[in-house]
């Protein structure tokens, strides 16, 4: 029995030996560096020091500068802007009441369709009658194959612009609230309504004497000279456009009136 535990006691000490360190093993053991992953890591990790500025007082002091200028001209560059933004409102506020309104008062528009309400109720009827007593003489113009040659207007306008002299015709117009469209579809009824109611319109000689003789001191001052220096010469050729002009008025009432009752006309106001 006493064999057994001797060989049991045998294989314990036997294990135990196996366990123990020898110097050399303590040394391998010392020697043995970071593990893989650490090496890894201590690889990529950054060297700050290496990369930090060299910063001194006089390039703080710059620093510190720099950004106040910066900001300065950020807040000027502000001010520039929010002014231009303030300007180009105020600018596009005015052109819009221009384009809506006649009149601001106190910041309130009157439009233009207020303007125009008001004018209707007060002249509506007479313009509209105008308007179409204007648009019968040029399609009875049109029948009678009357021709208003644009050289017709231009020379009417030019005589125009001589009588109103030194004042220039756009600012007339302008004052008026026209336009030269206005004014040449004007002038091209009035030598229409002339063309054709002129026909069978003579003026005698005696008739210019009379009326030169009946006018001279209201001609004098036309012409700006003195009724005794005024010869007949100087206006007589006025004087036959004027007897002409009072004639074809005088035919105008009755013959537009004709025009209107075999016309078919409707009006809204």
């Amino acid at each position: 029995m006493a064999a057994p535990k001797s060989t049991t006691k045998t294989k314990n000490s036997k294990s135990q030996a196996s366990k123990k360190v020898t110097p050399q093993s303590a040394k391998v053991i010392k020697k043995v560096g970071p593990s893989r992953f650490s090496q890894v890591v201590m690889s990529i990790k950054p060297n700050f020091s290496a990369i930090r500025p060299n910063v001194n007082a006089d390039t703080a002091r710059n620093f510190f500068k720099t950004r106040t200028k910066i900001k300065a001209a950020s807040l000027i560059a502000l001010v520039l802007i929010a002014t231009g933004l303030v300007i180009f409102g105020n600018r596009v506020v005015e052109a819009f009441q221009r384009q809506v309104g006649v009149a601001v008062v106190n910041g309130q528009v009157i439009s233009k369709s207020e303007l125009e309400h008001r004018l209707i109720q007060s002249y509506g009827t007479d313009m509209t009658s105008s308007l179409v007593d204007e648009t019968l003489a040029l399609q009875e113009g049109r029948k009678e194959n009357v021709t208003i040659s644009q050289k017709d207007i231009d020379d009417q306008i030019a005589k125009i612009q001589k009588q109103i002299a030194p004042q220039k015709l756009d600012d007339a117009l302008a004052q008026r609230h026209l336009t030269k469209d206005d004014l040449e579809r004007q002038i091209r009824v009035q030598l229409t309504v002339e063309k054709i109611l002129g026909k069978g319109i003579n003026i005698s000689d005696s008739d210019i004497q009379n009326y030169f003789n009946q006018n001279k001191d209201t001609l004098a001052q036309q012409t700006g000279k003195k009724a005794d220096d005024l010869k007949l010469e100087d206006v007589k050729q006025a004087i036959a456009q004027n007897l002409r002009s009072s004639q074809i008025s005088a035919k105008y009432q009755a013959w537009v009136e004709g025009l209107r009752s075999k016309a078919n006309i409707k009006t809204f106001i």
